[in-house]
Formats: C-alpha cells, structure tokens, sequence
C-alpha cells in the first residue's frame, strides 16, 4: 500500500476548466496512532479501510476505492509519495481543508449508500453541499446528480417551476454562480422576484445573501416584470403579433377576465405569479365559460392566441430580463 504525504498541495496545471486547488495539510493533533483527538464518524469508520480523512473535527476511515469517482483526489495517489507521513490507526491521513465534515458525511453516503442518499436528495442544503464538493474535487456522477436535484425545484424553463422553487431561492442563485450551474438561475430569480418579503418570516433577509451584481440584477428583472404586468392590466387586450381583435360584444367581457386573472391576492405570499396564471389557462383550454355570457367564436380563438403568445414571450424573457 502507497502512502501520500499529507502535507502535499495539489497544485499543478489541471486540464479540467473548473478544477479547485486541493489543500492539504498536515495534521498537528494526529501525528500517531496513540494521540487521536478528533471523533470517528461510525458510519463511514471502516475496520479494513485504508485512509482516513480528517474533515474539521471528524474522521472518516474509508476505502480508497470508493476515490475513483474523484479525479482530482485520484490523481494525487499517482504522485510519488515520500516515506514518512501522518497516519492514524494504521492508515495514512489526508486532511480537508476549508470543507465541512458535514459535506463529507454526504458525499460519504453517496459512495457506500446511493439509496440513503436519494432520500435527502430534495434537501438544498444536502444539494448544494454536494455540488461544491463535486465541483472542487471533480466528482462528475456526484455533480451531475446534485445539479438534476436543484434543476427539479429551479427548472431550466421557469413554466416548469412549483411552489418549492420559493425556498432558498437567493441561495439559489448564489449557489449556480458559485459552482457554475447557469441553468437553474432563471427560475430562482423569478420565484425570489415574485416573492413579497414582508410575508417572508425572515423579512426579506435571504436577499442579503446575494452578490452586488445578482442584486442589482434582482432589482431591474422585478421592474420589467411589473412593466408586463402593468401592460396587462391596462390593454389586456393589446397584443404585438396578432392581428385580429375582440368584438364589441365580447371586448369588455373578455378584458375584464384578463384583469380579474392578473389581479393578484393580497394574502398571497407572493405577487402575481404571472407564468402559472398562463400555465393555467392552457391546462383549461383557455375556457371562458365562467364569463356567464356568450363570447363568439372569433373571440375565443383571439383569446387563445394572447395566452400562448404571453406565456411564449414571458418564458423567454425572463432569462434575458434577469441578465
């Protein structure tokens, strides 16, 4: 069995783009076998593994197998390796630093227990605690698992997003910047612009967690999307690429079923949540028969016509709205 010295930092060029500098260091309070002060996490303390990693105050005894899914750590066990290194209970020591032993016990389940791991698969901070460690030490199956997670609350088309795309939105959008992760952006971006912070338990302090750049891009989306929305209210009937028009009979009717639909509830925690109200009216066919009056034919297919148009060109702006 090679050993590693622990002192190593990786630090050589990298092919891989996105690559993190590992940091290595040795460790002051475990240069034995007999002078173990940290806690051993039981559930990844294997009696025939053979490295141990020291993640802040815990360690982990495991197999340096299980590795293989890591190229940045694989490669540093191809280095030559000096004769003398830290060690505890028989097996060399890699100490991580600037990551959470926490992180690891994740990543760790990963490894030995995908099932287990699956099950707090939805949790972001379970999420993001992965991706950064699948970033930093090029973990593609790992990365790849945690981006589809945070893409299934952050869809990559913001039509797709549900209610629990609103929870750790502005972590969110941090997160995709940190890590590289632009596709789950847009739909954070609009479920944190659409949110009205005074119902927020935490009063809108979540926004702090933004980066100036990411604020400011906040700030402009929210106003262009108060801009369409407005434009609604007023012209509900106004539309830039249809050329047909309502009716005398039916205009007003009609108008006023747009307004009511965009007039959003006060007791809502968010305001008019603008791509659901038109995901909606797809699913029902763009039925007006709530209206209690006839509406004519040609009306009806108007009508139609302006909720795909609007969802169509909502959807696409709101990437381009949020930069």
């Amino acid at each position: 069995m090679s050993k590693f010295d622990a002192k190593l930092r990786l630090e050589r060029e990298e092919p891989f783009a996105k690559r993190r500098r590992l940091g290595l260091t040795k460790c002051n309070l475990c240069s034995s076998d007999n002078a173990v002060t940290h806690s051993h996490d039981s559930r990844f303390w294997f009696g025939d593994g053979d490295i141990v990693f020291r993640v802040q105050d815990s360690l982990f005894k495991v197999h340096r197998s299980r590795l293989r899914c890591s190229t940045v750590l694989w490669d540093m066990f191809e280095l030559p390796q000096p004769p003398q290194v830290d060690n505890i209970d028989g097996c060399p020591l890699v100490v991580m630093a600037g990551d959470t032993a926490k992180d690891w016990s994740t990543v760790f389940r990963w490894m030995y227990d995908p099932a287990g791991f699956a099950t707090q698969a939805g949790v972001f901070d379970v999420l993001a605690g992965t991706l950064r460690i699948a970033t930093k030490y090029d973990m593609p199956a790992l990365r790849e698992s945690a981006i589809q997670g945070l893409q299934f609350r952050w869809p990559s088309s913001p039509a797709l997003m549900t209610h629990n795309a609103f929870s750790n939105a502005a972590e969110a959008i941090s997160l995709a910047r940190e890590c590289d992760v632009p596709s789950i952006r847009p739909a954070a971006f609009y479920a944190l612009s659409i949110q009205r912070w005074s119902h927020d338990a935490e009063g809108g302090s979540a926004l702090l967690r933004l980066s100036p750049d990411d604020a400011r891009h906040l700030i402009c989306g929210q106003q262009l999307l108060n801009s369409f929305h407005l434009q609604i209210v007023i012209n509900p009937l106004v539309s830039e690429t249809e050329n047909g028009r309502t009716c005398d009979h039916c205009a007003s009717y009609v108008a006023e079923y747009w307004r009511r639909k965009f007039t959003p509830d006060v007791s809502s925690p968010h305001s008019c949540w603008m791509v659901k109200v038109l995901a909606d009216m797809i699913l029902n066919n763009c039925d007006l028969s709530d209206l209690g009056v006839q509406i004519c034919t040609p009306c009806q297919s108007y009508h139609r016509a302006l909720v795909y148009e609007r969802l169509t060109v909502l959807v696409k702006e709101i990437p381009v709205i949020f930069r």
